[in-house]
């Protein structure tokens, strides 16, 4: 992959990053258990609305100097001057609010907009299309410079930037169970709960002290199980939870479980096999995240309004 043969070229770049940034050169995964949001462990709000409010960020613009070689001047994209932004359709909160990537607003619409201004292209050089994500996946999708679509594994016909958003676990309930909760924090220990088999929320519930979750062999099969009682939550991926939600009015999500000392799968920014943008694409995510950016807007779209943390 073309970010394994650049990281070299960036590393002392991203160190620099962080000192302006003032995190003392320790950066992080958005997500991870050293990110620096934090959840008291006492009370949980759970919203059983199914809306999308976007919490207040006090996310700045980067005052740090542009990456070297990686500036509109000199970057080749499809129309010259102009990045190509890409997604699927039709748009899903959080990561897109609206039907029209071009006006829309949500958490890969800022991550989107932000690495662009990083490359130093602006709204007025920035242009967005709609594809097919699975083509754009398998390298068969020519019409764009940089994907954005909560890609997980990118076929290896295309590349991949760094990790933009780690995939935590949530939980899920029925809104008549979450509401029971009258806003105090589940007891993860005690709760009989489904999992998928072998996933990363096995390992998370079993890490917060519960010894006998319910595994099931997938996603539709653990839902089922708790809209039947046979359970009486289910912990999934936190976007596969957030859209099990929205597809089902009558579940909740309670929040995110911890999420231990793994390192979670990440959302990558998909680009053209071997592109030139590759490096510095991925020289823009990390800078976001050293920066703190990523984990700002996780809170703004994510955490604060939808899957609050659970202590």
């Amino acid at each position: 992959m073309a970010i394994r043969r650049e990281w070299s070229r960036w590393a002392p770049l991203l160190l620099a990053a962080a000192v302006l940034a003032g995190t003392g050169g320790c950066a992080v995964p958005a997500g991870s258990d050293a990110a620096s949001s934090a959840s008291s462990g006492i009370s949980i709000a759970v919203d059983t609305s199914g809306s999308v409010t976007a919490q207040e960020s006090t996310a700045q613009e980067s005052t740090a100097a542009a990456l070297p070689d990686c500036t509109q001047a000199v970057l080749t994209t499809r129309t010259p001057g102009v990045l190509t932004l890409a997604t699927g359709s039709p748009l899903t909160p959080p990561w897109f609010t609206g039907t029209d990537p071009a006006t829309s607003e949500g958490y890969e619409a800022d991550v989107a907009r932000k690495v662009a201004a990083t490359l130093g292209f602006g709204p007025g050089a920035v242009t967005w299309v709609t594809v097919d994500p699975q083509r754009a996946i398998n390298g068969a999708e020519p019409d764009f410079d940089v994907l954005i679509d909560q890609v997980r594994h990118p076929d290896a016909n295309a590349d991949q930037s760094s990790g933009y958003y780690s995939i935590t676990d949530a939980l899920v309930m029925t809104k008549t169970a979450a509401a029971a909760l009258a806003g105090h924090a589940p007891d993860l220990a005690r709760l009989q709960v489904g999992v998928i088999g072998g996933g990363t929320g096995e390992t998370a519930i079993r890490a917060a002290g519960n010894r006998a979750p319910m595994s099931f062999a997938g996603e539709q099969a653990a839902v089922a199980a708790v809209t039947g009682g046979t359970v009486k939550g289910v912990v999934l991926p936190t976007p596969d939870a957030l859209l099990a939600v929205k597809t089902d009015p009558a579940l909740a999500v309670v929040g995110q479980l911890p999420t231990g000392r793994w390192q979670p799968d990440q959302f990558h920014l998909v680009l053209a096999k071997n592109s030139p943008l590759t490096p510095c694409v991925s020289g823009a995510v990390d800078r976001l995240r050293v920066e703190g950016t990523l984990d700002q807007l996780t809170q703004k779209w994510i955490t604060g309004p939808l899957a609050p943390e659970i202590g």
